[in-house]
């Protein structure tokens, strides 16, 4: 029987990498709720308001039914430390996979990012996820200055020729992308250059597949 998982996405360009990624094999549900960041930047948020907003976000997306929930959006990621949504499924953040992999080989990498408001959050998260692991980082966020605002005007192409050229420009020897909406950029000039790009859809399939209990979990 095919599983099921309820995608929650802040923007509907995120579904198609999604698709590309899990949709051959899981049933995917799509949720947008783009007024999300609008609604968290527009005033100052107690943490309280936040909490119960997203919890019922996930409570409605899991009582579907879903056999599990993807979050998409970093800014959703971010938010999540303090919510406990009363839903029997799983809740899985695509940055979880992500930063696994930023840790498997030694030595620094550059996390470049599109959307300002996404550093400071994913940043903490990974400083969180790396004191689990008893790692220390040796990580530099740059975020591509002027880009967002394609992205949020609907100009995905402009979009990604300048995250692309961006990318082809960067000296660092490991580099990531730490947007869903990059991934397409990354992917392009990977294949042009033979260069390894870390990107959250990298290793979504696998982590994911952990999860619904389709391979084994040890290593």
């Amino acid at each position: 029987m095919v599983k099921t998982i309820g995608c929650l996405h802040a923007h509907h360009n995120n579904i198609p990498g999604i698709e590309r990624t899990l949709g051959s094999d899981y049933r995917l549900v799509h949720y947008v709720d783009p007024g999300f960041i609008p609604w968290l930047n527009g005033k100052e948020r107690q943490q309280h308001e936040l909490r119960i907003y997203m919890e019922r976000q996930l409570e409605w997306i899991g009582g579907y039914p879903a056999d599990a929930i993807l979050l998409t959006c970093t800014n959703y990621i971010a938010a999540m430390d303090e919510v406990r949504p009363r839903t029997p499924c799983p809740v899985a953040a695509i940055d979880e996979p992500f930063m696994t992999s930023l840790f498997e080989s030694e030595g620094p990498v550059r996390i470049l990012f599109t959307n300002p408001a996404t550093v400071q959050g994913t940043m903490r998260r990974l400083r969180m996820f790396a004191d689990r692991r008893g790692v220390r980082p040796d990580v530099e966020a740059s975020v591509i200055e002027r880009s967002f605002e394609l992205f949020m005007e609907g100009k995905e192409g402009e979009y990604l020729e300048l995250v692309a050229e961006h990318i082809r420009r960067q000296p660092a020897s490991r580099l990531a992308v730490g947007q869903l909406s990059m991934t397409a950029a990354a992917e392009r000039i990977e294949r042009e250059t033979g260069r390894r790009i870390e990107h959250p859809l990298k290793e979504l399939k696998n982590h994911m597949d952990r999860l619904m209990g389709k391979t084994d979990p040890s290593p």
